[in-house]
């Protein structure tokens, strides 16, 4: 394909263009004049081979749906595969670069933190759960009617800018209704649930799409304008460097600046994103035997780890304080902690499904695993490692976790582990789980206090004083 369309700056480039380099699919977020779907750069340079000439062009990713196109190969792939250079052209760094305009913009527009913007996803999706929303059919809506909402977009926004600003608008907002961005319109739908539960639970089809539509034209989208157009002439080809391709950043590590510390080397990878959040990073296994039946562990090959992780949070009311726990981005379970001191467990199906888990742990030296039948087995095994121990005794000492946040996760260790625990025999090998007994989990939490504060006035003070009487424990079944 010889041509290819900016969603940045609404304009046809030819790929003999001398001014595009390998991060232009990103800069320009360059697409399909025809499907309208992601396409990276191939340069003339790439395919140098003996008797064989070929013409710089654009190519298709694999991984955007069955979506018909008379410029798509069969030789598409989701990363270009030819010289060290292409390989950094992705379809994840562009949908993120899409993600990330969106982000900023809600960022900066309603004067909220990065870490607030995650909360308040975070808090719709857990409300769209709660209310059983089928987020897939609104997804199915922007898709199927995609045509419709780019001429909302624009009739909405088309006092607002320039018209060029509009086109770059009505841009974004259509590649977002394409299945290819569904994870990142699916957050911001969280984003609009959470204020205006009422047009999706009363299915106002019209109003949903509008307050999407307002709630991306956050976008800044004079200075992305201008960045891209800078872009075009910022790198020379003959010059350009690994140093500058690798320089892909992750929205949240980029703007919130989270406090990190230095990791022991038999910690490895494990560590926090942000001052709220822990997490462990993992490699998926699989059991083999050797030809002479020796049994062991062989490391599936993905080019990525996966996580398991635990966040805190707060309703905006300051009703009550929760953790979710995560596999990869998807939530698993929620534990809630209200004003009167009743917990709330939460978990969803998928948190006992038998599935046998073989994980190593993304630590340097020596090998360490965690063998589980399920996921709620692994967050138990995990919560219990001395690895988990360590890494929050040391962050609560440091000051890096805050005391809420440290709080709330002993309380979970004491109730996950007293709950795990109780079972008992009714007979024909069959067991029942008991009912998880207040008294015994304040017991286990106040210990794991005192072992934190050890002798140290300081940590005493901040974990064991109180000037209000504590409350006694309840818990609710949901």
């Amino acid at each position: 394909m010889d041509n290819a369309v900016s969603i940045l700056l609404n304009e046809k480039f030819l790929a003999v263009d001398n001014r595009l380099n390998y991060e232009s699919y990103k800069n320009l977020l360059l697409k399909c004049e025809i499907c309208e779907q992601a396409v990276f750069f191939k340069k003339a340079s790439d395919f140098n081979k003996p008797g064989i000439k070929r013409i710089a062009h654009f190519s298709h990713y694999k991984d955007i749906g069955n979506i018909p196109c008379s410029e798509r190969t069969e030789s598409n792939t989701t990363t270009q595969e030819t010289g060290s250079e292409g390989k950094k052209q992705s379809l994840e760094n562009y949908q993120m670069k899409i993600q990330q305009i969106i982000y900023e913009g809600i960022v900066y527009y309603q004067k909220i933190s990065n870490l607030q913007l995650h909360q308040r996803i975070n808090e719709g999706e857990i409300l769209v759960n709660l209310y059983e929303i089928d987020l897939y059919s609104w997804l199915c809506q922007f898709s199927n009617k995609r045509e419709d909402i780019k001429k909302l977009a624009l009739s909405l926004y088309h006092n607002k800018s320039s018209e060029i600003e509009c086109r770059v608008f009505s841009n974004i907002v259509n590649y977002l209704c394409f299945p290819v961005s569904a994870d990142i319109l699916k957050k911001v739908l969280y984003y609009v649930f959470l204020f205006n539960k009422e047009i999706f639970i009363n299915n106002a089809c019209d109003e949903v799409f509008s307050k999407t539509i307002k709630l991306i034209s956050y976008i800044n989208l004079g200075s992305e304008y201008q960045q891209a157009q800078k872009s075009l002439t910022a790198f020379n080809d003959d010059n350009l460097t690994e140093e500058v391709l690798s320089q892909d950043t992750d929205l949240e590590t980029e703007t919130v600046e989270p406090k990190m510390v230095t990791i022991p080397s038999f910690l490895g990878s494990y560590k926090t994103e942000v001052l709220e959040t822990t997490e462990l990073e993992y490699y998926l296994c699989r059991i083999k035997e050797s030809k002479n039946g020796k049994v062991f562990y062989q490391r599936i090959a993905r080019k990525t780890y996966e996580t398991i992780s635990i966040s805190w949070y707060e309703d905006k009311d300051k009703e009550y304080e929760y953790l979710t726990l995560r596999h990869n981005t998807s939530i698993v379970a929620t534990f809630y902690l209200t004003k009167d001191r009743t917990i709330k467990w939460n978990p969803l199906s998928v948190f006992f499904v038998n599935q046998t888990i073989i994980a190593l742990l993304a630590t340097r030296s020596p090998k360490e695993y965690i063998l589980s039948e399920n996921l709620y087995g692994f967050f138990i095994q995990w919560v219990n490692s001395s690895v988990f121990e360590f890494w929050v005794n040391r962050n609560a000492s440091l000051s890096i976790y805050p005391v809420h946040f440290v709080k709330l996760l002993f309380l979970f260790k004491a109730y996950i582990n007293e709950r795990s625990g109780l079972t008992k025999s009714i007979g024909d090998g069959l067991t029942v789980e008991v009912e998880v007994r207040p008294v015994l989990v304040d017991s286990i939490y106040n210990e794991s206090l005192l072992k934190l504060a050890g002798k140290s006035k300081s940590m005493k003070k901040r974990y064991l004083m109180s000037n209000s009487p504590i409350k006694k424990l309840k818990i609710s079944h949901l």
